[in-house]
């Protein structure tokens, strides 16, 4: 690993974002602490890498992810925000800092390599579905 890059994404980018947040929402943040950024973005890569995991996939699999960069800012962002008290945490409904939480989605989420192929699907994505046999099914032949 890079001194700047963290498994998907680099240090850079989780400090733009959280940066970009913290003026946003007018907290004051001049810097963030570059032990606790890589820190925050390995351990969210860990917890891509267990959940994705247990759904079957290998670590080499999980490292080619489309969207792997995107979770990977999205979790550590939300674990930051939360140490940091942004979005008040004793009122859960008014948290706008959930969002960043997208740990429960990869239980679920579709996962498509960089090369395009589709590594494991989504339970929750429509499939195609055949009208001709739905409809001979229920009695229905035209």
């Amino acid at each position: 690993m890079a001194s700047g890059t963290v498994n998907f994404t680099t240090v850079k980018k989780f400090k733009d974002q959280i940066m970009k947040l913290a003026s946003d929402h007018q907290y004051s943040l001049t810097e963030i602490d570059e032990t606790i950024a890589k820190r925050r973005l390995q351990q969210a890569y860990y917890e891509i890498e267990s959940r994705l995991m247990a759904r079957g996939l290998t670590d080499v699999q999980i490292s080619t992810w489309k969207r792997g960069e995107e979770y990977q800012l999205d979790i550590a962002t939300y674990w930051y925000a939360k140490a940091s008290g942004w979005g008040g945490k004793l009122r859960d409904e008014v948290d706008w800092t959930k969002v960043f939480d997208r740990r429960e989605e990869l239980d679920d989420v579709a996962v498509v390599s960089n090369d395009e192929d589709l590594l494991l699907k989504s339970e929750s994505v429509a499939v195609g579905m055949d009208l001709m046999t739905i409809n001979k099914e229920l009695g229905y032949d035209s």
